[in-house]
């Protein structure tokens, strides 16, 4: 894994420089210096000593956030880590000591510089303020990283079970539709079959193109469902006492859901709904609003769905994996109410859009 850049431009370094330009001020300031607060030039400023104190203390507060800490502290080596630190501490401390020495003697001709414990007091508490502010944009930033990272891989997970459970819509609608096309082709070559294939090319066409997409227009999802009912009423006559219904109700085009979202309650209407031994229906209804949208589907109950050989054999796509996909789509954003008897079952799908 590539470790992340110290900040990234142009916002954080942005702040970067605005903190040690603050710092420089501090410095720059003979009221709140308090390291050689008689140093004074004939402008009255230390404009040259902050500068150098100032990059002392970059120089310490980067070795360590950038360097000790990731490469010893955080890979299990306190000890390497402790010893490496002192080290560089008694390198800036007696580069800051000699530094004062220099600039006492530049500026200040008339006393000698001497060398006392308050000079290393001074010097080790503003070190130790360094480090401390270290420390904090560390970890401060470590944890940033691991809440991105964390937020990523939570997306990168969403994105494989979704595309984990569309796979399982499509390969096993497309099987049984080439079924359902062979067995008409085998009773009549006739238009049914190239209107079949004309559907079926659209629906292959939706899948492959358009269903890799975060959302798209309803307007397609609507256009999709209905060549879904017209491959299934292929394998119905006149003489099947069967009625679809799809009433679509408001601006399709404006209104953006996820692909392939509406489609199972259909397919679940199709396969435990339909009849040809007695009167059966199917009835959608698809509202849309600039906020709101409701799918409900409703359709009578076949008591003879395992046995009736047009039936689709039993699949692992069902209303639980509606469920996970919402759940993952819209969290408390949806509202999935189903209602079963001997004779109905219907869906209500309630969507709060964005």
């Amino acid at each position: 894994m590539k470790r992340a850049n110290a900040f990234k431009w142009p916002h954080e370094a942005w702040l970067h420089v605005a903190f040690w330009l603050l710092a420089w001020l501090v410095f720059n300031s003979p009221l709140l210096d308090a390291r050689v607060y008689s140093l004074k030039t004939k402008l009255g400023t230390l404009w040259l000593p902050s500068i150098f104190w100032t990059v002392c203390n970059m120089l310490l507060f980067y070795a360590n956030a950038l360097w000790l800490m990731p490469g010893f502290l955080r890979k299990g080596k306190p000890l390497l880590y402790v010893a490496l630190l002192m080290v560089l501490l008694a390198a800036i401390s007696s580069i800051e000591a000699y530094s004062d020495r220099f600039f006492w003697n530049l500026y200040i001709k008339d006393r000698e510089f001497w060398f006392d414990r308050g000079v290393f007091f001074q010097n080790g508490l503003y070190n130790a303020c360094v480090l401390l502010l270290s420390y904090t944009y560390s970890y401060i930033k470590d944890s940033i990283q691991y809440t991105q990272r964390q937020r990523q891989l939570t997306e990168e997970k969403l994105s494989a079970e979704l595309q984990f459970l569309r796979a399982q819509v499509n390969p096993h609608f497309l099987f049984n539709t080439l079924n359902n096309l062979f067995s008409l082709a085998r009773r009549e070559k006739a238009e049914g079959t190239a209107t079949g294939m004309a559907k079926l090319a659209h629906l292959m066409r939706y899948m492959l193109y358009d269903s890799n997409a975060p959302a798209v227009p309803l307007e397609k999802e609507v256009g999709y469902i209905q060549d879904f009912i017209t491959l299934q009423k292929l394998r119905f006559s006149e003489s099947h006492d069967i009625s679809i219904k799809f009433e679509v109700l408001g601006n399709v085009q404006a209104v953006q859901v996820p692909s392939l979202l509406l489609i199972p309650f259909v397919e679940n209407a199709f396969k435990h709904g339909i009849s040809f031994r007695q009167a059966s229906y199917i009835h959608l209804q698809l509202q849309a609003q600039p906020d709101l949208l409701t799918f409900i589907v409703k359709n009578s109950l076949n008591p003879h769905a395992q046995t009736e050989e047009y039936q689709e054999p039993a699949s692992g796509v069902g209303l639980e994996n509606v469920r996970r996909r919402l759940a993952l789509l819209y969290p408390h954003k949806h509202d999935l109410e189903i209602i079963s008897t001997e004779t109905k079952f219907e869906t209500r799908l309630t969507l709060l859009l964005p």
